[in-house]
């Protein structure tokens, strides 16, 4: 299965360490909406395109990063982030590829938003 990242999961950032056994398939886009929560951001329904990467994990890197994101599939309300299925734009080729991607389960700041869609950009570090 495919897991797009769009945060602190990229690498070079402070939990790429859960995607160090992962296939790193290339960069790309999706359509949301990336927000600054404070020291990791988050991504809501949107338009914008927002910058990540796909990676090809097992069933125990999902599950660990399930735990990095306080995903609860029997219990998503109470979940940080949820988990969806989308459809994400491949630098390489502009093929599409369908992935898992966490969703921030929360309010945000309309403020907070990162007009960018890059995150790591966002830091200086893109």
């Amino acid at each position: 299965m495919r897991v797009f990242v769009y945060g602190t999961l990229q690498k070079g950032l402070v939990r790429h360490y859960a995607l160090e056994q992962a296939n790193f398939l290339g960069y790309g886009t999706i359509k949301a909406t990336l927000y600054d929560l404070g020291s990791y951001p988050g991504i809501k329904e949107g338009d914008f395109d927002v910058y990540g990467e796909l990676y090809e994990v097992d069933e125990t890197i999902l599950k660990e990063l399930d735990k990095i994101e306080a995903y609860y599939p029997e219990f998503p309300e109470k979940s940080h982030y949820i988990r969806k299925e989308v459809q994400v734009k491949m630098q390489i080729d502009d093929s599409i590829q369908t992935a898992f991607v966490y969703y921030y389960n929360g309010k945000v700041d309309e403020s907070n938003l990162i007009p960018s869609g890059n995150y790591k950009v966002y830091l200086g570090g893109g």
